[in-house]
Order: structure tokens, then C-alpha cells, then sequence
């Protein structure tokens, strides 16, 4: 999975093809024996110039790249394994255009983003199982941030529709859940708390009324209060006064106040829910798999499982 070192992201290297096929028949994206339609012989698949293998019972010509995602596409193994690295490297769409255009193999924004668009559907079928069995522990911060353009000095129309999204950060791994949620009320986020977060663990929050009882001196935790059987410890600060507890410099939540200022920039561009569900299960799948070699194993298995998205 180390074939990834040999690309520079400011200029594209090319690998020579040969290199590239027999990875991709490690992966399982190509097939290593090809089945002849008319003989029925099964011959080993092995990299030519010209794209085809002859068999050598009725010579027939036979693509190397028969029932794989690479048949009837124009361009190369290197531009394709290009266009995955930079995906998995977070390189923008307009980075990696220009890569192209600097290069001797030219490709469109159009292309690029299609496939850019492929991936990151794969990226959301996955989340959406692996996000069942994720469970945090230790110290978790919650959050909730309204993911929207803002109008500036009141000037302007209103944005169309308002996006809650709500976080669960743990803060030891850095891990993080994402949901995109309808409201902010008790019933919406109270259930995520329960499903993710293990028992005994450390929440802190901030003064929101939904997690904290404001009406009352002493204030007291909702999040306790609703669920006693689970033993959380429930900090929280109130923003208002400051952003670290003066007593204990461990009550924050500016790990996660500082993912919601990753994920505005490229968030508040789209405008369909899909494209900003698409772009959270992206930063989740980033933040979960920090090495770009685990993120080529699991991408390339999505691909060979899902090929028909690419033919």
C-alpha cells in the first residue's frame, strides 16, 4: 500500500503502469486470470502497451482490463491512482486540475470531481455501518453548531433552510460522530449521548439547557438526571463567561469548537443536504483513519465492492 510515496502533490510523477496494474491486481480491482468467452481458458492477466492479451488457443484479442472499473475508460491507471491519493490527501478539486494541467496528462475539473463525487458516496455507506459500533470513552465533548451562512450586518437574504449539526468528540483519539439533526431538543440529541458514549465516561458540554438545569441554584446535569444507570461525570462552561473553567483547565470544549471551524468553510458552499452529509462522513472517515495507507485499504475494498458505480 506504500505505492502512494512515489506521487509528489505538487507535481504528478508518473509511475510507470506496469507498477500500477500489478497493484491494482493485488487489490482486487483487476482480475489476475482472464476467461477467454470462446475456449473458455482461463489465462494469466499480465500488463501490455496495447491494453489486450491474445489467447493462444483461438486468438482472440481480450482487454487487460476485462470486468473491472478501468474497462472503457479513457484515461490511465496513473491518472486514476492520481485522482484516489489526492482524494485520500484532502487535496481540493481546483489543486488537483491544475496538478493535471501542469502535466502532460491534462484532465478536466468535470472528470475530477465525478470521481471525487464517486468516492465520497462510497465514503457514506460505509460510515453509516461503521458509525453503528463506534462507542467513546474517557473524556467526550459534546457540541452543537448551526451550519449556515450567516448574513453580515443583517444585509441580505436568509439562508433557505437551517443545519443543526451535533458532535461527540473524544478527546484522547480525537475521534469524532457527526449528525445531522432536525432540532436541538432533548429527544434529537439525548439518544446519541446513550448510543455512543460508554458508561462512567467524562462529558463535558456547555451551559445549554438541554444539558444543563439553568432555573435552579446550585445548577444540576440533565444529561445525570436522565440517565442515571450510565454513572457520567457531566462538566460543563459557560460561554458567556469564558471558554476554559477557571478551577480545572481540562473543562473546555475547544477540541470540538475548533471542528466546527474546519467544517464551516467547505459546509456553508453547498446548498443540498446530500452534498453536506456527503462532506461529514468525509471528515469522519479522515478523522477515524488518520494513516493515508489505512484510507487507500479501506477506499480500494469499497471500490471492488461497488464497482458498477464506476462502469
Amino acid at each position: 500500500m506504500e505505492i502512494h510515496r512515489q506521487f509528489s502533490h505538487n507535481k504528478i510523477r508518473l509511475i510507470e503502469n506496469q507498477i500500477l496494474f500489478q497493484f491494482y491486481i493485488e487489490a482486487g480491482l483487476i482480475l489476475a486470470f482472464i476467461i477467454c468467452p470462446h475456449c473458455q481458458i482461463s489465462l494469466p492477466n499480465s500488463y501490455s502497451v496495447s491494453n489486450c492479451i491474445r489467447c493462444y488457443m483461438c486468438n482472440v484479442k481480450l482487454s487487460i482490463y476485462a470486468l473491472s472499473i478501468f474497462f472503457n475508460n479513457k484515461f490511465s491507471l496513473n491518472q486514476f491512482h492520481y485522482i484516489l491519493i489526492s482524494f485520500l490527501n484532502n487535496e481540493s478539486i481546483k489543486h488537483v486540475n491544475k496538478c493535471f494541467s501542469d502535466s502532460e496528462i491534462p484532465l478536466s475539473k468535470k472528470t475530477i470531481g465525478k470521481y471525487y463525487s464517486i468516492f465520497r458516496k462510497l465514503l457514506i455507506a460505509f460510515m453509516e455501518n461503521f458509525l453503528e459500533n463506534v462507542n467513546f470513552s474517557g473524556i467526550c465533548e459534546i457540541d452543537e453548531a448551526l451550519i449556515t451562512a450567516k448574513r453580515i450586518g443583517n444585509h441580505g437574504r436568509l439562508p433557505s433552510f437551517r443545519i443543526w449539526v451535533f458532535g461527540i468528540l473524544e478527546r484522547n483519539s480525537g475521534n469524532c460522530v457527526l449528525y445531522l439533526v432536525p432540532n436541538r431538543r432533548r429527544a434529537t440529541l439525548f439518544p446519541m449521548i446513550r448510543k455512543h458514549i460508554e458508561d462512567s465516561s467524562f462529558i463535558i458540554s456547555d451551559d445549554y439547557s438541554v444539558y444543563v438545569n439553568n432555573r435552579i441554584q446550585p445548577r444540576t446535569s440533565k444529561i445525570r438526571q436522565f440517565f442515571p444507570q450510565k454513572n457520567y461525570i457531566h462538566r460543563w462552561v459557560n460561554h458567556s463567561r469564558t471558554f476554559v473553567d477557571r478551577f480545572d483547565n481540562n473543562i473546555h470544549i475547544n477540541r470540538i469548537e475548533r471542528l466546527w471551524r474546519d467544517l464551516r468553510p467547505t459546509i456553508k458552499s453547498k446548498k443540498r443536504i446530500d452534498e453536506i452529509y456527503g462532506y461529514l462522513c468525509e471528515y469522519m472517515f479522515f478523522r477515524f483513519f488518520h494513516n493515508i495507507d489505512e484510507r487507500l485499504r479501506q477506499l480500494i475494498n469499497l471500490i471492488q465492492i461497488n464497482n458498477r458505480l464506476f462502469i
